[in-house]
């Protein structure tokens, strides 16, 4: 058996970049796929920027030719995975994936890329000299159809790294993603460690496991916000990097993850306004045209202005029946729904949930609707305030002096309608520009 190398690549190269170490995470979870009968289809948006993906399937006379993803079965018997590097990208090894999970790397000497340099063959990893097939596939170190010497997958030397994550007192934090990402000045790490993302256990701890490389930074998402992790908040004990998440690093986190949670809720909020104009399950006047509802009735807890069913099944979390002084209070947020009456003036949901049937004007509940997040408690629970209207844009506003929280500093209706325009919910947004409020909303993509 060959000797097992002291670097994890081949032909001398002592180390791997980040854009290598980043993308034989991808390697590794296609050939774990691939080794399963799950089923699992591997989409090449995830795959690290330095690379693409190419694939290469058996044609009708036995020779390999290059197909697409969406044109690979799953449960085909005969096809190559290559990881090339993008010309102009950090990487330069070229990694191939057989349909059975079997793998293999080479450093790159006849500088594979997929546009420049040498182009890339649907058969360059198969033995020079061979026939052809899988089974030419490198399972010693072999010199591929390329020139490119290929190294099997088991016999690259890889590194295990664990990682402590915890706050300012030293208590552990449990479900912690941890993730090595490129970076330069006070975010890199002044060590080689193996690219990958980690969630941590409850004692806070994880272990990252792959090609160990220099010029990573680490990153951790906690509650759905991710964070920068600075060198100086890093430190090494024994085996083991520990991180040390500051409180205001907690407090950021958690405003963030909130805000992102407003912001997906209010779009949530859109697409159930939408099934309910749809459906016609309100229809005030009678007309046959759908109208938008309240959150009580979207969440099936009162029945719809007009009659006395309810909507069933409900088009929104039964948790926004639950409507106290006319807002519902989630995540760290308070939200409130607004819809036209005379001239489409915003009218809010009353108190206890729902609308005044004689107040809201039919006609245009057809076609109008706005609904505002804002945080309980600006600077803790979040900072933004955010906007969503039947046009289906999410507007911010930086609320930097606090100028809604609670339920006691709540947004007026057309506080994102554009300055200077009618008091209508039929105004132009201030979509880049500054509100009726003075402040700026800005469009969320």
């Amino acid at each position: 058996m060959a000797q097992v190398p002291a670097a994890p690549s081949v032909e001398g190269k002592a180390a791997v970049t980040p854009a290598e170490a980043m993308v034989f995470t991808d390697v590794l979870r296609l050939a774990s796929a691939w080794r399963t009968p799950s089923n699992e289809r591997f989409h090449e948006a995830r795959i690290a920027p330095d690379y693409q993906l190419c694939l290469a399937g058996v044609d009708e006379v036995g020779g390999f030719h290059w197909t697409t993803l969406d044109a690979v079965p799953s449960d085909a018997p005969q096809v190559l995975a290559y990881f090339v590097p993008r010309v102009g990208g950090r990487g330069s090894a070229v990694f191939c994936v057989r349909s059975d999970g079997v793998w293999a790397m080479a450093e790159n000497r006849a500088d594979t890329a997929m546009h420049g340099g040498r182009a890339l063959e649907p058969m360059d990893v198969l033995g020079e000299g061979g026939k052809g097939s899988l089974l030419d596939f490198p399972r010693t170190p072999t010199r591929g159809r390329d020139g490119n010497l290929w190294l099997p997958g088991e016999l690259v030397r890889t590194t295990a790294q664990r990682v402590q994550v915890v706050d300012e007192a030293g208590a552990a934090l449990g479900g912690v993603w941890v993730e090595t990402v490129p970076a330069d000045g006070d975010l890199a790490l002044d060590l080689p460690v193996p690219g990958g993302r980690v969630r941590t256990l409850l004692e806070g701890d994880a272990v990252l496991v792959g090609l160990p490389a220099r010029g990573f930074g680490l990153r951790i998402t906690i509650d759905r916000a991710t964070l920068p992790v600075a060198r100086s908040a890093v430190r090494r004990e024994g085996a083991s990097l520990r991180v040390t998440v500051d409180r205001s690093g907690l407090a950021l986190a958690r405003r963030r993850a909130n805000e992102s949670a407003a912001i997906a809720t209010l779009k949530n909020i859109s697409s159930a306004q939408a099934q309910c104009q749809a459906s016609g399950v309100i229809d005030g006047n009678g007309n046959g045209a759908g109208e938008y509802g309240t959150f009580a009735e979207l969440s099936g807890r009162v029945p719809v202005r007009g009659g006395a069913q309810r909507i069933t099944p409900p088009v929104l979390s039964t948790a926004f029946g639950n409507v106290q002084g006319g807002i519902v209070q989630r995540s760290g947020y308070c939200f409130r729904m607004f819809l036209p009456g005379k001239d489409g003036i915003p009218l809010a949901e009353l108190p206890s949930g729902g609308a005044d049937a004689k107040a809201v004007v039919a006609d245009h509940a057809e076609t109008m609707w706005c609904a505002y997040a804002w945080p309980m408690e600006p600077g803790r629970t979040g900072q933004r305030a955010f906007f969503v209207d039947h046009n289906g844009d999410v507007l911010a506003a930086a609320n930097a002096n606090g100028e809604y929280g609670g339920v006691d500093k709540a947004p007026a209706g057309n506080a994102a309608r554009k300055a200077g325009g009618a008091d209508s919910m039929a105004a132009p947004l201030a979509a880049n520009a500054i509100g009726r409020d003075g402040q700026t909303w800005v469009v969320v993509n």
